[in-house]
């Protein structure tokens, strides 16, 4: 006998409605959306947190990096990667930091739907 997956692919492949459907449901390639910014207030001298979410991308292979006067920063922490109800991913990248006045600070993303990696400063005004 045959089992339900089995018999809902025989029908699919003589279904329009169902491959159309399956199409649509597979998402396309997304260009991640970034944000930089600190946990608290930023003020100068006081230890601090910054973050860099992206989300809103697909597919889901990301390379996501904290930068310090263009260096990569060290002891960096990732979340889990999630997706949202309309199959794009998010991501949360931090890490402690003290800002100053010295020091600039951003967010570098690789993807695939990015032609060069991409680089988002933080404000610390913001």
């Amino acid at each position: 006998m045959p089992t339900a997956v089995e018999i809902k692919l025989d029908w699919c492949l003589f279904s329009e409605t169902c491959l159309t459907a399956h199409f649509l449901c597979e998402p396309g390639p997304e260009t991640p959306k970034i944000q930089v910014y600190s946990r608290h207030p930023a003020e100068n001298g006081k230890p601090n947190y910054l973050n860099c979410y992206v989300s809103g991308f697909h597919p889901p292979q990301i390379e996501v990096e904290l930068l310090k006067n263009g260096e990569k920063m060290e002891k960096v922490e990732k979340s889990d990667l999630s997706f949202s109800k309309d199959w794009t991913f998010y991501l949360l990248v931090h890490t402690n930091f003290t800002p100053n006045d010295n020091d600039e600070y951003s967010c570098r993303v690789l993807h695939v739907t990015l032609e060069e990696p991409k680089i988002v400063k933080w404000d610390q005004n913001k």
